[in-house]
């Protein structure tokens, strides 16, 4: 059952690859969406996309035991509100980046480095989300108009954190001894793919 919990995660990760992409065509050719705003507009609602799959990511690699939470969770599309409830719960189940270090010694296949800056962390991930609400939402007039400028220069900072979380990650199962490492595998064309490793006893 958890091989078809995780094939589910692969293909949301999977929408995240080519959302992410989208973004680099958008930003990288402006031309396309013709003014700075509408490039904006377009780079936050896909990174509003990719967190809320983030989040239902984390949904579908745990469904035996996120049965125990309120059903509103599975049908919640706030991904901070659904990553909240599930940590509340279980404790922290964010993507763990990594780094795969090939034969680090004899016998041993590999090992796994966290990465330890320039990924999007979880506090970022709240920060985020709260600044594709402030640039997707409509804007009162009376309010100070929106900083254009400011939100474009940060997507490809966004954008560089994003890709650096997923590329190579363990993806936190709740309550399974084993590590699922997740790579996304490059190519817009090309499938993520799941290595389940399982954990040596001490």
């Amino acid at each position: 059952m958890t091989n078809d919990y995780m094939n589910l995660y692969i293909r949301l990760m999977h929408e995240i690859k080519r959302r992410h992409f989208s973004v680099t065509t958008s930003f990288n050719e402006p031309h396309r969406l013709v003014f700075k705003a509408a490039v904006v507009d377009h780079c936050y609602l896909q990174f509003r996309k990719i967190l809320e799959l983030v989040a239902f990511s984390v949904l579908s690699a745990n469904q035996q035991v996120l049965r125990e939470l309120h059903g509103s969770v599975s049908r919640d599309y706030h991904a901070e509100k659904i990553l909240r409830a599930v940590e509340k719960r279980f404790g922290p189940v964010y993507p763990r980046p990594i780094n795969q270090v090939m034969d680090p010694a004899p016998g041993v296949r590999a090992r796994f480095e966290d990465i330890e800056q320039g990924f999007l962390t979880r506090s970022d991930f709240s920060i985020l989300y709260a600044q594709c609400g402030d640039v997707l939402h409509g804007r009162s007039p009376f309010r100070k108009p929106m900083d254009f400028d400011d939100a474009h220069s940060k997507i490809g900072v966004w954008f560089g954190k994003i890709e650096r979380l997923l590329n190579n990650h363990i993806a936190t199962i709740v309550a399974d001894p084993n590590l699922y490492l997740i790579q996304m595998n490059g190519d817009i064309d090309l499938s993520p793919t799941f290595t389940v490793f399982g954990r040596r006893s001490p």
